[in-house]
């Protein structure tokens, strides 16, 4: 079953201006781990956006280590690729909405 392994304390925006948040998803698939990335809307009039996988890792605990590497161009790339693919991936988890994020 997949997990949301980290939550990157970064948004990302879009050539049009969408913002979104960034968390990493993996899950166990025979002896590795695989992680991608799903792109989480600041508002609720876009679509969540998946990257294919982006990783395979040994342990949970190197998919976290993973998550600590991603650089702000290498976020950048992903949402390109997130917006152009089609991935068979679910989300794992989507962000809560209060009032105040209104």
């Amino acid at each position: 079953m997949a997990d949301v392994i980290a939550d990157v304390n970064t948004t990302v925006t879009t050539p049009d201006g969408r913002e979104y948040y960034v968390q990493v998803a993996a899950e166990p698939t025979g002896s590795v781990w695989e992680a991608w990335l799903e792109f989480v809307p600041v508002d609720d009039k876009a679509a969540v956006l998946l990257t294919k996988t982006e990783t395979t890792q040994p342990t949970r605990d190197d998919v976290i280590h993973w998550s600590t590497t991603l650089t702000p161009v290498f976020l950048q790339g992903a949402l390109k690729r997130a917006v152009r693919e089609t991935s068979e991936h679910h989300v794992v988890r989507g962000f809560a909405r209060t009032v105040g994020d209104a």
